[in-house]
């Protein structure tokens, strides 16, 4: 080096550990008075991972409450919102004093770095809240936290005009399981935004829930289920431990493994034990490294009102119309200990119309039956079928008798018979309807009707739909068999009437009452073949008479 000039070297540092180092560099040349030295220093740290995964975790939504000091505002998460930040919202912490405690979870032990997401200015400066607006803790601890100015956001005009960055913990050693940041506020009109965990050991779990569980109302005592989904949309299999539920009204069990980019459909029930509002949260227990996860479910408890029911007619009736001179439309002035209520309704002139008015509670089938006179000193049945006209809302329907169900003999109304008539299968809509009932034959009484639920069909004292076991109205010596029941067409019927000497009337009857079809029968075997199809697809009721016995049969058309 000639003299008055220098020489520049360039010294490199390549760490092999992480260590301190506190040398010298020791100059040899042939300068008069020996060897110079220079001082070096350096500090080597692990290399920074070069496959890093991180994971967020927002403020809003694993924060906790350490210390709530002042009174410019409760440690909560803001009101106010901002595009600027992770989810549009953070956690404020407006007072001195004000700590915010995160956990996280950690899935392994090792080196992590990381950053916290907070307001880092205001309108003084866009990073007047560093390095003395928050003391940060790990674990407990305090740490060394530094701004990082590269973060640091546009101006924001919310919050009354804030900046946001991050505070950063350089590479960390972490053990694994839940732990937790502190923020504390050292300034007023503190935020924080989210937590981010960085490192080269995070296993790519995301877990989310998906599903309705809205249950709305069910009946007390009932269950109902619906799906919760899991999924894990990242690449590594997801472990699942358990499924928690805050209110035993909610139950689900399932554990199981779930592949990445896989889900997995859980029934979640829901049994309300008593009427009222029930919420709670499920919350499924996974090794996901952002936690487990929760989704609210809400339930209604009600207790229903019957859907079937029963009317005395003497309670429920009004007076549609009266003819002739016999009496009015009124409440029996007769009693019998045969009668629901020891009274009936009267209709003992021909043509004399009464209605009974019904609510129902919810749209769906219904059939109806109705006590009534069936018999007087001439039969038992002599008003059936043709005693009575029935109309519903205004529309005739054909009722059908059920001896079964006839009384003994009363000696009370000049001598009566008791029994029930019932209606076809029928589509009510939710709210008021009407049963009219006529006289066709004088003196006719009407003691109740009852509507009966579908789901209360093995009530209905006939055979169902369809259904070719007979409802006997008769005595022995009358047999009836209908086939093929169902039927597209043609019906074959075998008739034996065993009484010698005797004449019967047989009829088909559509359900508005209609005769479609009538011939006379005498004694012996009687065999008829009869196409229905021209009639229409419905119900269709076959009655053999034979003095005052009658039999008779349901018959479906398709």
């Amino acid at each position: 080096i000639k003299g008055g000039l220098s020489k520049e070297i360039i010294v490199t540092y390549t760490p092999t550990a992480s260590e301190i180092v506190d040398e010298k560099i020791i100059i040899k040349s042939d300068k008069t008075d020996g060897d110079n030295e220079l001082e070096i220093n350096a500090i080597g740290n692990e290399p920074i991972p070069t496959d890093i995964t991180s994971i967020v975790f927002e403020a809003e939504d694993n924060f906790e409450t350490a210390r709530n000091s002042g009174t410019k505002g409760d440690v909560k998460v803001s009101e106010d919102t901002s595009p600027l930040l992770g989810k549009s919202k953070a956690v404020q912490i407006y007072d001195k004093g004000d700590i915010v405690k995160i956990n996280f979870n950690i899935p392994s032990n090792g080196k992590y770095q990381i950053k916290v997401r907070l307001r880092s200015g205001s309108l003084t400066g866009s990073t007047a809240y560093w390095p003395n607006g928050y003391n940060i803790k790990l674990n407990g601890a305090s740490s060394g936290f530094i701004g990082d100015l590269e973060s640091v956001s546009q101006k924001d005009d919310n919050f009354g005009g804030s900046y946001w960055g991050d505070m950063v913990l350089e590479w960390i050693n972490l053990e694994k399981g839940v732990n937790f940041i502190e923020v504390e506020a050292l300034t007023y009109w503190g935020v924080v935004d989210y937590i981010e965990v960085i490192g080269d050991n995070l296993p790519d779990q995301t877990i989310e829930l998906f599903g309705d569980l809205s249950f709305g109302s069910l009946d007390v005592q009932s269950s109902l289920s619906k799906t919760l989904t899991i999924t894990n949309s990242g690449t590594n299999i997801l472990k699942i431990e358990k499924l928690s539920f805050s209110t035993p009204e909610f139950s689900g069990n399932w554990s199981g493994e779930i592949a990445g980019g896989s889900s997995q459909n859980i029934s979640v029930v829901f049994s309300p034990p008593i009427e009222g509002t029930f919420e709670g949260t499920v919350e499924v227990i996974s090794d996901a490294v952002n936690g487990n996860v929760s989704l609210g479910i809400t339930g209604e408890g009600v207790v229903q009102k019957p859907l079937s029911q029963r009317l005395e007619a003497e309670k429920w009736f009004e007076v549609v119309g009266e003819f002739g001179s016999k009496a009015p439309i009124i409440e029996s002035n007769g009693t019998s200990s045969k009668l629901s209520n020891d009274k009936a309704v009267q209709i003992y002139d021909k043509g004399d119309e009464l209605r009974i008015p019904f609510n129902i509670e919810k749209s769906d089938k219904y059939f109806i039956r109705v006590r009534l006179r069936s018999g007087n000193t001439n039969s038992k049945t002599a008003y059936w079928p043709t005693g009575y006209e029935f109309k519903v809302d205004g529309v005739k329907h054909g009722f059908i008798g059920d001896e079964s169900s006839i009384s003994s003999k009363d000696n009370q109304f000049g001598i009566s018979y008791w029994g029930t008539m019932e209606s076809d299968m029928m589509e009510f809509s939710k709210g008021v309807h009407y049963l009219n009932v006529s006289a066709i034959l004088s003196w006719g009484l009407v003691d109740f009707i009852e509507i009966i639920h579908e789901s209360e069909s093995s009530k209905r004292n006939g055979g169902s739909l369809g259904d070719a076991s007979s409802i006997t109205l008769g005595e022995s010596n009358v047999e009836l068999t209908v086939f093929p029941n169902p039927t597209a067409d043609v019906v074959y019927f075998e008739m034996d009437i065993k009484e010698q000497n005797a004449v019967g009337e047989w009829i088909i009857l559509n359900t508005n009452g209609k005769i479609v079809y009538r011939k006379e029968l005498f004694s012996g075997q009687n065999s008829e073949t009869v196409s229905l199809r021209n009639f229409g697809p419905g119900l269709y009721f076959t009655i053999l008479n034979v003095n005052g016995n009658k039999i008779s049969r349901k018959i479906l058309v398709k």
